[in-house]
């Protein structure tokens, strides 16, 4: 019995798949190779974001160097190997050197990444570069973006005008934060936007608004879009015009009596009947745990994930879908030790379930962040916040 409640057979039957997956023993480490990517000067212009590029072995970044382009960080011969490409763009630079979500690559030669307010689409055949401006308003920003499949993005985002006449006031940096006198949003409004490839935008649907203690989560995968319904505890699913359909995923948290609790984040595989999520109590400071949902023949299954503990974040599904990668901080916002990430490999079994993890682990002093996959052979590459980058194999036969 999970802490859902009473479960069906197929429930049973994938949480004892996973008993049994993690009776091993020890959890096997895949060290990285390290690379120096900035120096102490040089970080002083800001954080070092990368982003998936369709080279393979490089991930992608950008520079003050280069306004019109990018740099292709090759990490094949042990060090880092340093090129700018040139993009053609309608204002003949790069709006900014600022990187919030990416993309993982698609369509073979394309990628992107968004900004505070807009979309930077590139295709690296034809050097071109599209800036699609996602928020129409300046109180809008974009809170995430989602390959929903080759042909359509998904952009989330958070309108913060306020309820009840409460305006935001801004800064130069975007809005200022709650003071003394009070918190200036009392809820703020979600928008879901798809766009096409080519920069078309396409159907956008509305939620009503939220306290800005907690935003539930969305995802893409399929053709299908995810978002978590706080109100019922479950996961809805959104078809490419954003209406709602009946969707195997959306029953799988409804097997049990208690249903979700919060849903902090989940990730869908790119092609086979397999979810994560992440829940957590409502109370403060509450426990994580970890949930495999699967829907193998249409029949929703879902079991905890045994051996993730702590603050679990930014999930994320190798390009193959052989791999799924996660944080978990045992003691959040304390970094003593650095937080590197943990791997799972994916068995395409029936049902789907994930393996016995890999801590991957490096050399650095800082807390791994901004992760991001790269191919030839695949990896999965991260900046440690202090100069370094640390790439860990991990392919289809193994780290």
């Amino acid at each position: 019995m999970t802490r859902l409640g009473k479960t069906s057979l197929a429930s049973a039957l994938l949480a004892l798949a996973y008993l049994v997956a993690n009776a091993r023993g020890e959890v096997q480490t895949v060290r990285a190779q390290t690379y120096t990517v900035a120096t102490e000067e040089s970080m002083l212009f800001g954080e070092i974001r990368v982003f998936p590029i369709p080279v393979e072995d490089a991930v992608g970044s950008i520079d003050a160097e280069s306004p019109d382009g990018i740099v292709v960080l090759g990490l094949s011969r042990g060090k880092i190997a340093r090129k700018a490409v040139r993009f053609k763009t309608v204002l003949g630079s790069l709006p900014g050197l600022d990187v919030e979500h990416c993309l993982p690559v698609f369509k073979g030669t394309m990628f992107g990444y968004t900004q505070k307010r807009m979309f930077l689409l590139f295709d690296m055949r034809s050097k071109a570069c599209i800036d699609i401006p996602v928020c129409t308003r300046h109180e809008q920003s974009v809170e995430g973006a989602y390959l929903v499949d080759s042909t359509a993005i998904l952009f989330d985002i958070i309108d913060r005008r306020g309820s009840g006449g409460d305006v935001p006031k801004w800064g130069p940096d975007g809005p200022r934060l709650p003071t003394a006198d009070g918190p200036y949003i009392k809820s703020a409004t979600r928008i879901l936007q798809l766009y096409g490839v080519a920069g078309k935008p396409l159907p956008q649907r509305t939620f009503p608004g939220y306290g800005v203690g907690y935003r539930p989560p969305v995802a893409a995968a399929q053709s299908t879009v995810f978002l978590f319904d706080d109100s019922v505890r479950t996961v809805v699913a959104m078809d490419r015009s954003l209406a709602t359909i009946d969707h195997p995923l959306s029953h799988c948290p409804r097997e049990g009596k208690g249903g979700l609790r919060r849903l902090q984040t989940l990730a869908v595989h790119p092609r086979l009947p397999l979810a994560v999520l992440v829940d957590r109590s409502r109370e403060k400071n509450g426990d994580y745990i970890v949930y495999s949902a699967t829907w193998t023949d249409g029949k929703p299954a879902i079991a905890p994930v045994p051996g993730i503990s702590g603050e679990v974040t930014n999930l994320s599904f190798s390009p193959d879908g052989s791999w799924l990668v996660l944080y978990a901080e045992s003691y959040p916002g304390e970094y003593d030790e650095p937080v590197y990430p943990t791997a799972f490999p994916v068995k395409a079994s029936s049902p789907p379930t994930l393996g016995a993890p890999r801590q991957l682990v490096g050399t650095g002093l800082f807390a791994v962040a901004n992760g991001v996959w790269c191919a030839g052979p695949q990896s999965f590459v991260a900046y440690d916040g202090g100069g370094q980058l640390f790439k860990w194999q991990l392919d289809a036969t193994g780290p």
